[in-house]
């Protein structure tokens, strides 16, 4: 049995959907040379955030659990299920000069799933662009970092100045409703004359861009606590286990689960390390495994590295051949290394 994420825009699926049902037109030619390779072998595609709550989930030994996940945009959704539609986001080598419009588009972008006896069942989705598209539309087109670069918004945030949170729209409370939290359709309303991206030659930690940087992390924070509340209103759970590439954002899911535990709501909060899509061949196989094939074996304790682990003798002979050489005292270099502003990368165990 082999389970796939999402093959493309007319690979529509709640949970998971034979692939021999997909029209063969709607995949891409390396998906169509991908499945001839596999032809005699069962094959799934599975729903995108059934995959991600897969990963928040089964790793972790949990019997019942609220689930979040809180992605830019999933499985693309039917349109006569929906009326919304998400922002254009632009082109990914595109930066700035994107006004805030709907585009013909409508997929999955914040859901809630109940774990319960091994099952995963979903409690409500939004299918409007949210907190992730603002994210992502700030980092992008305002600051300039570019494509999937979200994480240095975040380390830019503590550059801010929390007291010029008034230079920039504040959100209402009625933004965050239950599973929506459409903050780019509000300042799509309030026709907020954005500022244009920050030019490559000015750092990103000047004004006004650090104080941009804080005004969407506060957002951010906002907007994941709200969810992370309503997530465990609907799904009953009191461990609350969080997915997607939203969710990668330390700060705000770790505020999320210092305000929900300090209000009782929940008793622990897990977060899947590959919350990305990277971890959609992870989340693929549990699908495959525990709903299709009703697997009922635990997950290895190991729930992050789930690599190979490298022969020590084979890689240390490899880098000596190309001129490498091994220090007397490693852990001193390298320490002396970080003390001089060098960029160490350190290789450890499986990956």
């Amino acid at each position: 049995l082999v389970c796939v994420d999402k093959l493309g825009s007319r690979t529509m699926t709640r949970s998971t959907r034979a692939a021999s049902d997909v029209a063969p037109e709607a995949w891409q030619p390396e998906e169509s040379a991908f499945f001839g390779a596999l032809e005699g072998t069962p094959v799934h595609v599975v729903n995108h955030h059934l995959a991600h709550a897969a990963t928040a989930s089964y790793p972790f030994h949990l019997d019942e659990a609220s689930i979040l996940v809180v992605d830019g945009s999933g499985t693309d959704w039917p349109g006569d299920e929906s009326p919304d539609r998400l922002i254009d986001m632009g082109g990914r080598d595109r930066a700035g000069d994107c006004p805030l419009r709907f585009r013909e588009r409508r997929a999955e972008t914040q859901s809630i799933f109940r774990l319960r006896d091994g099952r995963l069942e979903r409690c409500a989705v939004s299918t409007r662009s949210g907190v992730g598209h603002f994210y992502s539309y700030v980092s992008k087109h305002l600051i300039g970092f570019g494509h999937l670069q979200e994480g240095k918004l975040m380390g830019l945030a503590g550059w801010g100045d929390g007291s010029r949170l008034g230079d920039f729209p504040s959100f209402p409370d009625a933004v965050f409703d239950g599973i929506e939290t459409p903050l780019l359709e509000h300042l799509m309303r309030l026709e907020w004359p954005m500022p244009p991206v920050r030019p490559d030659h000015i750092v990103a930690t000047e004004s006004p861009w650090c104080h941009l940087g804080f005004w969407a992390q506060h957002w951010l924070e906002r907007s994941i606590v709200h969810l992370a509340r309503e997530a465990v209103r609907r799904a009953g759970g009191r461990t609350l286990g969080a997915a997607g590439g939203v969710m990668l954002n330390v700060v705000a899911n770790r505020l999320a689960r210092d305000t929900l535990m300090a209000e009782g709501l929940i008793d622990d909060m897990v977060v899947q390390p590959a919350s990305s899509d990277a971890g959609m061949p992870l989340g693929a196989a549990l699908i495959g495994y525990h709903h299709l094939l009703d697997g009922r074996a635990r997950f290895q304790d190991n729930t992050v590295y789930l690599g190979p682990i490298p022969d020590e003798d084979e890689a240390e002979a490899f880098l000596l051949e190309r001129g490498a050489t091994r220090p007397d005292d490693l852990a001193s270099t390298v320490a002396d290394l970080l003390l001089s502003n060098r960029i160490v990368g350190w290789w450890q165990g499986p990956s």
